[in-house]
């Protein structure tokens, strides 16, 4: 275990919106326990690999329209907004050389399309071509957009943000956070149109406008919203959770646990003692649990299978421990008891320790692998 936080970057533009892209980005990274960056615009291509190597994460911000050309269009739609090529180029690169290097990467509203066009795929140009003609879509609400920016630069209350509904995939990653139907902010006039290599739609507007993609192939996490997920955190803390990550490979590491019992509040109760650690939020049957300030460890986001309906799994923890003997020790004092050791798995990996907690709800314990 170590107390450094994970370095995450940054890769906005800085030619609207004065001071905001420098400020409304890295807050969310902070509250979540990441230390961001902001990059430059690195010319040389060896530079912008030698930056993915070192880093622990990617965050590709928004901002203006990608220039039509780099998705195949011959011309671009007729609102479309003047762009800034180097950031493209950059963004692009930034996003394909991520990819590969399996560092965590996570795209908002212009980031979630440069993570698209970055592995071939292509853009509706405005909410015109969108599905239905983007019926479902408050519009580009730019007046409105400055108004937020205004409020969050100055620290007044924000005003209401234009917002719609999306379905989001059972089982995905955006799931684990935010349920199976959200409600989003939405600010953005152009959209994904076909799919970049590995990537998967997990999101959709009410009139299949794709609004998040995952990669499901990766053992990384990637993510790209459509909606300003960089406002969202200080409303609702599920999608800080994203922030703090989720799943396989996130920005900054978290552990998803699903508790059947019969008393989950008690079960959720008991991981807190357990683990030491301070309850961020509720929502629905979410339950996210935060270490304190300064320790390093993952967050854990819980869901409360009896506030949803009886009859899921029970919980398949994986805690990866530096000394599992003493790590039983300590939860057996908290109420904890053991119902079989598996001395190592069977490529001679990770020793397991099955137990359970005074709700009867099962979990793991594990050291880390060699």
């Amino acid at each position: 275990m170590t107390d450094r936080r994970p370095l995450v970057a940054i890769s906005e533009g800085f030619a609207d919106y004065g001071d905001y892209y420098g400020y409304g980005y890295g807050r969310p990274l902070l509250a979540a326990g990441a230390l961001p960056v902001l990059l430059p615009f690195y010319e040389r291509e060896e530079d912008r690999v030698e930056l993915i190597e070192r880093i622990d994460g990617l965050v590709l911000a928004g901002g203006r329209d990608i220039e039509a050309w780099r998705y195949g269009r011959e011309e671009p739609h007729p609102k479309h907004l003047p762009g800034q090529p180097f950031l493209d180029e950059i963004d692009l690169s930034y996003a394909l050389l991520a990819v590969e290097e399996e560092v965590p990467v996570l795209g908002v509203c212009r980031g979630c399309q440069v993570l698209n066009v970055a592995l071939g795929g292509t853009l509706y140009g405005d909410l015109e071509e969108f599905p239905r003609g983007g019926a479902d879509h408050p519009g580009a609400k730019w007046g409105e957009w400055r108004a937020l920016v205004t409020a969050t630069l100055e620290g007044a209350p924000r005003p209401p943000h234009p917002t719609h509904p999306v379905d989001v995939k059972p089982g995905s990653l955006l799931a684990s956070h935010l349920g199976e139907h959200a409600e989003v902010d939405s600010y953005h006039h152009q959209a994904v149109k076909d799919l970049g290599t590995g990537l998967e739609a997990v999101a959709w507007a009410p009139h299949g406008t794709i609004e998040a993609v995952e990669m499901p192939g990766s053992s990384s996490f990637v993510l790209g919203v459509q909606w300003e997920l960089h406002e969202e955190w200080q409303d609702d803390d599920r999608t800080l959770g994203i922030w703090e990550g989720g799943g396989r490979g996130p920005l900054t590491a978290s552990i998803e646990v699903t508790i059947d019992a019969t008393d989950s509040a008690g079960a959720v109760a008991f991981w807190q003692a357990a683990l030491g650690y301070e309850r961020r939020s509720a929502r629905g049957p979410f339950v996210v649990l935060v270490p304190p300030a300064g320790d390093a460890r993952p967050a854990v986001v819980i869901q409360q299978v009896d506030a949803i309906g009886p009859g899921k799994n029970p919980v398949h923890l994986d805690l990866r421990v530096d000394d599992v003997d003493a790590e039983v020790t300590r939860l057996r004092g908290l109420g904890a008891t053991v119902e079989w050791t598996i001395d190592e798995t069977a490529d001679g990996g990770s020793r397991w320790t099955t137990m359970s907690d005074p709700q009867g709800t099962l979990f793991c314990v594990c050291t880390a692998r060699p």
